[in-house]
Order: structure tokens, then sequence, then C-alpha cells
């Protein structure tokens, strides 16, 4: 694991309520574990949901020329095995690839015995032609823990995402249980591992690459594993973790040069992605509920020339399935100062404010909330100035108060997104009364 600068990590922007949520067909009350297969327009969204008896199948959804508000239901399309088999009581986490003329799928059996991640005794394959029908591989599970005491994945292996190298090597990051406690660090202790296939069915380990931190309460509980893509050159991998700052589920974001030795960042929450949804500091957004317990399950996807995340919410899927939006860029703090990445480039971020013609003290940033976004307040001769950064799909928007002078005051605000594009503001207010103004950076 390196602490290097992250280069193509982005904020993203929530689109609302969850456009999918447990009731009717869709699932009795847990809706999660979204995986997408593009093909032409249309959207396959496969899943997991349960009956009403609690036992978990995965299903499938289509969204015809990846319209959003028109899902069309085809059903369960891998069901449970036998009661006591590896997969008798849920089948969950698809991963969904195509592995020469087939379509394989992947998913996380759990027989309904243990607890946790131990309860999960096996990683199956079902095979399809058309996306819709589906058969299982006879001698599931192709992937099992490794019962090795000490071993990443002794107890139980869950999850995750499929990458294929260039030589045709499927490379599968999976969540490893190495054990079981009463405490919620041991309950929860997750660690992501991999392993590799040259035929989609014979798989060999090759141990764990990525671990919990104790030092950043966001994954000092566990770390699992999600979709890995490879692109600019590098490869890129969303990950739910766990940790203290919210007590349950965050995602995070790594980059790596080999699929193996991964960056997760320089300093503190630099591989944030989000959190659960907070009240956060953009109160130009409506707030939903339906997250803001945790956000996990990632799933990302390319569409109409943007990238998309279906992700879950509260209780495991309880609150059901939402999408997110890239932004363009993302924004990190360092001290008093600010940079932004965007296109894989480093650019200074400068914010200046003037009172009267005086310029502000420069006060240190705060952490980033769970979007992200930062800010700080600054206080001279009287007159305090809040300033806050927040992400946009194109961009960012700074906002300034000028919060109830003693005087008359005049704030003077400027924006500089390196040599890309800036922006001016002016805040006046009167004695006693506090004004703002908003400028919005596109890129």
């Amino acid at each position: 694991m390196k602490s290097e600068m992250l280069k193509y990590n982005t904020a993203w922007r929530r689109l609302g309520d969850a456009i999918i949520k447990p009731g009717g067909e869709y699932g009795h009350s847990t809706i999660m574990n979204p995986n997408v297969i593009k093909l032409d327009n249309d959207i396959y969204l496969f899943y997991a949901g349960n009956n009403q008896h609690g036992r978990i199948t995965i299903r499938l959804i289509i969204f015809k020329d990846g319209d959003f508000s028109k899902p069309e239901y085809k059903g369960i399309v891998v069901n449970n095995g036998e009661w006591g088999s590896f997969d008798g009581n849920w089948c969950v986490l698809p991963i969904v690839i195509k592995v020469k003329d087939k379509w394989h799928m992947y998913y996380s059996g759990h027989n309904g015995i243990g607890k946790g991640l131990a309860a999960f005794p096996g990683l199956g394959l079902a095979t399809s032609d058309d996306l819709i029908h589906w058969e299982k591989y006879p001698d599931n599970p192709v992937l099992a823990p490794s019962g090795v005491p000490g071993a990443p994945d002794e107890l139980g292996i869950a999850g995750g995402g499929i990458v294929t190298l260039p030589d045709g090597t499927l490379r599968w990051y999976y969540g490893g249980c190495p054990t079981v406690g009463s405490e919620h660090f041991l309950d929860q202790q997750k660690r992501m591992c991999i392993a590799a296939s040259k035929d989609g069915i014979h798989w060999e380990k090759r141990g764990a690459i990525l671990l919990r931190d104790p030092e950043k309460d966001y994954k000092d509980v566990g770390v699992t594993c999600g979709p890995c893509v490879y692109e600019d050159g590098v490869y890129k991998i969303w990950y739910p973790c766990i940790g203290t700052r919210w007590g349950f589920y965050s995602i995070c974001y790594g980059e790596s040069d080999d699929g193996l030795d991964w960056s997760v960042g320089e300093c503190y929450a630099d591989e944030l992605a989000f959190g659960p949804r907070t009240r956060h500091l953009d109160m130009t957004e409506p707030y939903y509920t339906w997250d803001n317990q945790m956000a996990e399950y990632p799933c990302v996807f390319n569409k109409d020339g943007k990238r998309y995340m279906f992700y879950c919410g509260n209780g495991y899927g309880q609150g059901g399935l939402g999408v997110a939006v890239a932004c363009n860029c993302r924004v990190y703090a360092r001290g008093t100062k600010l940079f932004a990445t965007f296109n894989g480039e480093k650019y200074d971020l400068e914010i200046t404010a003037k009172v009267n013609g005086v310029e502000l003290p420069k006060t240190k940033w705060s952490k980033p909330d769970s979007d992200c976004n930062v800010w700080r307040e600054t206080e001279t001769d009287g007159v305090t100035v809040r300033l806050i950064v927040v992400h946009t799909v194109e961009g960012i928007k700074v906002f300034c108060t000028n919060i109830a002078s003693a005087a008359d005051s005049k704030v003077e605000l400027e924006v500089k997104f390196g040599n890309l594009a800036r922006g001016k503001a002016f805040v006046y207010a009167a004695k006693g009364q506090s004004k703002s103004e908003t400028i919005d950076i596109k890129l």
C-alpha cells in the first residue's frame, strides 16, 4: 500500500432518493449488491433481493435505453440451492463478465450457518448465453475459504470485482474473513484478497492486498472489495470500508500500476469517495434519509459520456438502491491550502477573500464531509467570513457568507482553479446582517 497522490479520484453527486426500493416484486425488504452490464444502449442491473422468508436470490432489472425511470423487472435469474448447501440461504454479490463466448456470473453463497462473513462458505459460478437464462456450474463453489488458521480468508469469503488482464488472466478481488468475535473490530474485520484464473473456473489465491487502517477512522474496522477497471494506464477500484467515524460502511477508492500494490492517497480521507449521507455542506440540495446510515456495494459504469455508480443504502440494502454520478474533479485540503485533480492533473485551487479591501488571514480547512466537501471560517475586524467548497458534476461551487458583521462591510471573493477557470463575487452586508454569494466554476 503506497501513500501517493491519487490522480483520478473524483467526488460524486447523489441523484436524490433510492430508485429501486424494497417492497413488491423487486425484493421483500432488502435490495443490494448491484452489478451492471451494458448491452447496446440497455443497462442490465443484476442485484440481490429477498423474499418474505429472508432467503435472498439474484434478480435482474433492465433499463431500456438506459432510462432509470423505466425499470423492467425480469425476475429471479439465480435461485438458492438446497437448504444446507453453500448457497442454500442466500445468493448475493453478483459479478457478471464475458469469458470467451459465455457470460459468467460469479456470486457469493450463504448457508445460514455462522456469523457475519463466516456464514459465506464459497463463491459460485453460473453461465448464460443471453444474460437472462442462467445455469449453475455443477461443481460449485469455485472458490472457498482457506480454513487455514491465520489466513486472510480463513473463515469466510465473499464478493468483489473481476478485471481481465492484458494476457487474458482473470483477477478476482474478493473479501476475506480472518476471524470473528463479539467486538466490532473482530466481527467486521474484513480484508481485500485476490485470486487469479486462466479459464474462469479454476482459481489460485494470491493473498491479502489491502487491510484496515487504524489511522483512518472511516476504514479502521474493515476493508472489503468492489469493482475494478483498467483505464488511463492505471487500475482503479472502488471498495466499501467500515470505520468508527460513521460506524458503518462508506466507499473508498484506490489506484495501482499493477493492480497489486495500491495507492490510497497521501493524507486523511484522500481516498474517500463518499460516506453515509449527512446534512451536507451544500444545503441547496434536497436531503434524503435512505442512505444516511451507510453507503456500500458500489458498481460503476459509463453512460452518455459520464460515470455512474449504483450503490446501496441503510441496513445492507433495506434502504434500497440509488445512483450517483461522478464529478469531473476532486478537491483536497492541505492545512490552509487546497488543490484539485482534474483529468489526471493537479491544479492549485486558490480562494482569496478580502473584507473592505483587506485580505483575510488563511485558516485551516476542515476535513472532508461525507461528500468530500470542505469549509473554513475566518474573522477579522469584527467580520466573520465562511467559505464552503462543494463539488458539482462540472466543477465546483464556492459559497461565501458574510456572517453578522459589526459594521457595514464588503467581502470580495476570488477563486482560481489553476489556469483553467476563475471567478469573482462581492458580498455586501449592512451592520448586523448576514449575506451570501456563490461562485460556480465549470471546467
